[in-house]
């Protein structure tokens, strides 16, 4: 049995917020120092490793310590809708041709459907942390988070957010689209998630020592989950 791995979030004031993230781990804040963040994936070519000597907020960032580094993360989202996709950058010289780029894909199985829209170019050099951000329109159920560097770079706070979905559902009106179970007081699952009282509260950290009703939420999937 896998116990979920949790990563805890700033309480909104109601149970689930409209502008819901996305991303998961876009802090950098869990993994082993020296690798890949947890919950992101290198395309084939390592080179972002979790660092804690510049952040932006919280206690790592993701370093870029070698050339053609690549930073990724798939998402399922909805076709028609408008996101916004951010992160913060610093400690970047803009030396190299290529230097730090986003090639995100809307689609996440189209490799040339750039959020940029056109050929992807170098951000401007960085001496302090500096937000990189840009909204677009998803045209497939998955785009792909694709941050690129080619000299040294810190990476940090990244973030996807839906402008313009529904609202979350309240409590009472979740239905069950994880696979994730309870024994012992303790919920599981395989993906990464949040675990919530029915009055908002978050308790991931209390994982193993639930016991009554809760809600279960990884990126835009939501479940409601008894424990005994």
């Amino acid at each position: 049995m896998k116990k979920i791995t949790f990563l805890v979030a700033a309480l909104c004031a109601t149970m689930f917020a409209s502008a819901t993230e996305l991303v998961v781990n876009g802090g950098m804040e869990t993994g082993t120092a020296g690798s890949l963040p947890d919950s992101w994936a290198d395309g084939g070519k390592a080179g972002f490793v979790i660092d804690a000597t510049t952040v932006k907020a919280g206690a790592n960032s993701a370093k870029c310590t070698t050339t053609n580094a690549r930073l990724e993360q798939t998402i399922d989202v909805t076709v028609g809708k408008s996101y916004t996709l951010s992160f913060w950058y610093d400690d970047y010289a803009a030396a190299n041709v290529n230097g730090l780029k986003n090639y995100s894909l809307i689609d996440a199985t189209n490799s040339s459907s750039y959020v940029e829209g056109g050929t992807p170019a170098k951000l401007d050099a960085a001496t302090e942390w500096t937000q990189y951000s840009k909204t677009f329109t998803a045209t497939a159920a998955q785009m792909k988070i694709s941050i690129r560097c080619y000299e040294v770079a810190y990476v940090d706070e990244v973030s996807l957010v839906c402008n313009d979905c529904d609202p979350v559902v309240g409590i009472n009106e979740v239905t069950s689209k994880l696979s994730v179970y309870a024994n012992n007081g303790t919920i599981y699952g395989a993906e990464n998630g949040r675990i919530y009282t029915i009055l908002g509260m978050d308790v991931t950290e209390q994982n193993g020592n639930l016991k009554g009703i809760y809600v279960v939420k990884v990126g835009n999937k939501t479940q409601k989950i008894a424990v005994k």
